[in-house]
């Protein structure tokens, strides 16, 4: 190849790139001052809490526990006074396992409302806001999925702020493909609410 060539090449590579990575980096510099540690939080009339994998024994993953704890913190430490739990219900019931442990945890059953048809983040937002009449709320989930997570929920109307619930240690090769499948996941969720 001619070195003209491979400047064209070059190029249109970075423009491919940062027109790739633009929804993911703007939603992550947008929302960066809305995300906080769970002592930091300020206070808001509810909790989505964003659903993850169940372990075949039906237990929550590690992933799920972590979301589900910092949710029943938010709630014992009167920052929150309902928790939704939205996740997959085919699939070994992600709200009822979820739920199953924040009443273990001591939360009461009539603080928690499950969403069974939370199968993606879009449906989670769009249903917090026109089923369950959600008009301010704390995302719960985890940091690299937060900014995509309160860039769906804002843009449907509803006034939100983020707490994470990180795992202790994940390697890096998972850190990268999660930041990864965000880029995919970010151009998806705007595709459905230009759709909707």
């Amino acid at each position: 190849m001619t070195r003209k060539r491979l400047t064209t090449l070059a190029v249109l590579l970075i423009v491919i790139t940062v027109v790739l990575l633009a929804p993911l980096l703007y939603a992550n510099l947008r929302y960066l001052p809305a995300i906080y540690a769970i002592d930091f939080a300020p206070d808001s009339p509810v909790a989505i809490v964003f659903g993850a994998a169940v372990n075949a024994d039906g237990t929550a993953t590690a992933v799920l526990r972590k979301r589900v704890i910092t949710a029943v913190t938010l709630y014992q430490q009167g920052k929150v006074k309902t928790l939704i739990m939205s996740g997959d219900e085919r699939h070994n019931d992600e709200p009822a396992v979820m739920q199953q442990l924040a009443e273990s945890l001591g939360v009461p059953a009539a603080a928690i409302s499950q969403d069974g048809l939370g199968y993606r983040t879009f449906d989670t937002c769009q249903r917090a806001y026109e089923e369950f009449g959600v008009r301010q709320a704390i995302l719960v989930t985890t940091r690299y999925h937060l900014p995509r997570s309160l860039f769906t929920c804002d843009s449907l109307g509803i006034a939100v702020i983020g707490v994470y619930a990180d795992e202790d240690s994940v390697p890096l090769s998972e850190s990268i493909w999660r930041y990864g499948r965000e880029i995919g996941a970010m151009w998806g969720a705007i595709l459905d609410l230009l759709r909707r």
